[in-house]
């Protein structure tokens, strides 16, 4: 499968989609993006790396 992109990750609804789709499919696979920095970094908690993170 491609990449996945999911906008909105620094919400409700987009957080928990957020935590749903790191145990569907391998973190590489996926980009999340949202406004708030603060909720992105709780998102890399979980695994995923963040915009200063090399490639």
């Amino acid at each position: 499968m491609g990449k996945l992109l999911l906008t909105g990750v620094d919400g409700n609804l987009g957080e928990t989609a957020a935590e749903i789709l790191l145990t569907l499919e391998p973190k590489e696979n996926l980009i999340f993006c949202g406004y708030s920095e603060e909720a992105l970094k709780k998102i890399c908690r979980y695994g995923s790396r963040d915009s200063s993170d090399k490639l």
